[in-house]
């Protein structure tokens, strides 16, 4: 065995760390990162070259143990010691890169080449028949077919049934008003347990403050102006579309017109729905989901706006309109989130519950109206006749198995 003198190392004199090339019978063993300790270890035995993986890192370990030993008997600090070893750990380094890089090179090589086998149409037709072939042959072992229907292979772990029946006397708990929390003083699991599932609605004060449309205040001249730069959003309500308008027209060209100049418009007390995808993710820029809201509950794919503007608010104005046609079917609860102005909010029981009362809510900015639908149809008109220009954000939440 030969070991190369490592001039630079302090603890010259006590060890040297090489890689050992023993020649023996005309063959080379090279053994890789092995620590030689000059007075306890002079020779590798035959023998050693045979032994099981665990005891070669057995006596790996030892022989390392018995380096640093000597290196602390001779006084040597932790960076002396270091700077024995750093031709044994640039050994190890040298080689993780070596093959971290040969992997990375396989991988990139195997990316390439399927990359290349599904963009030609040749190579991609043969791959799709054959593993139609392969699945065709898996179903005897594993019937896969019965996830086809799945809109999701994992479930959704905070889904619970729902089964408990409606009790209409929670509603002698309720008192003569709505309660109102601060958005400070939420929290998701007391939103679900203490209100959603026992359906009993709630107003969050101060809650709005994340949303675009608060931070850069926007009104409804803004939304005016949204609706105007966006072919979807524009499109997306109407006599000729699915989505609803409720209030005195049901145009959305009408309202935009009104809103084009609020103040020779007559009086509008209306509401008017994203439902269509490309329109709903667009409008979703104004505002975001808020952290209080429990996370179990999806988001609805719908958003509205509720609105109530005019040059004078007549009598007719004041009929309330409800909002149960903007609702998803699947909703679990409707919110509300105000963002100008206010407007006048009506609760009432949709079930035939006679312990139950109507609330009457005035909702104001920067308030946030959570409502479960189970139990209350939602309705809305202006504040008072002397209110301003109001406007506010709605959608809904739902049940989300997968």
């Amino acid at each position: 065995v030969t070991l190369p003198r490592i001039k630079s190392l302090p603890c010259d004199d006590l060890s040297a760390l090489a890689i050992v090339t023993l020649q023996q019978n005309g063959h080379t063993f090279k053994i890789s990162s092995i620590t030689l300790i000059r007075g306890s270890v002079t020779a590798i035995k035959a023998e050693d070259l045979c032994l099981k993986k665990s005891e070669k890192i057995e006596l790996i370990s030892k022989q390392i143990e018995e380096l640093h030993a000597k290196c602390t008997a001779a006084g040597l600090g932790d960076e002396d010691t270091r700077k024995c070893a750093s031709s044994f750990v640039n050994a190890r380094r040298v080689l993780y890169r070596k093959t971290l890089l040969r992997r990375l090179f396989a991988y990139s090589l195997l990316v390439t080449a399927l990359c290349g086998a599904f963009y030609f149409e040749s190579s991609y037709n043969w791959i799709v028949a054959h593993a139609r072939l392969a699945s065709i042959q898996l179903v005897p072992y594993y019937d896969f077919t019965i996830h086809y229907n799945d809109q999701c292979l994992i479930d959704n772990p905070l889904y619970q049934e729902r089964t408990t029946e409606l009790n209409c006397d929670m509603c002698k708990e309720l008192g003569d008003s709505v309660e109102r929390v601060k958005a400070s003083e939420v929290r998701p699991t007391v939103l679900m347990n203490d209100f959603l599932d026992v359906q009993i609605p709630i107003v969050v004060t101060n809650a709005l403050g994340s949303w675009p449309a608060m931070k850069n205040g926007m009104d409804l001249q803004d939304i005016y102006k949204l609706y105007m730069n966006s072919e979807m959003l524009r499109n997306s309500s109407g006599s000729e579309r699915h989505c609803q308008i409720v209030g005195p027209v049901d145009d959305l060209g009408d309202v935009l017109s009104a809103l084009s100049n609020t103040e020779a418009a007559g009086s509008y007390s209306i509401a008017w729905q994203n439902c269509e995808m490309e329109a709903y993710k667009e409008f979703r820029k104004v505002y975001r989901r808020l952290d209080f809201l429990p996370p179990a509950a999806e988001a609805s794919n719908y958003n509205a706006v509720v609105a109530s503007f005019g040059k004078e608010k007549e009598a007719g104005a004041f009929a309330a309109q409800s909002l149960s046609l903007l609702q998803g079917g699947q909703d679990l609860a409707i919110w509300i989130g105000q963002v100008t102005g206010e407007l006048h909010y009506t609760l009432s029981p949709a079930t035939d519950c006679p312990q139950c009362q109507s609330f009457d809510v005035i909702l104001r900015r920067n308030e946030f109206l959570l409502v479960p639908v189970e139990l209350w149809e939602v309705s809305f008109r202006p504040a008072s006749a002397a209110a301003p220009d109001s406007y506010a954000i709605m959608s809904g939440l739902f049940w989300d198995r997968s």
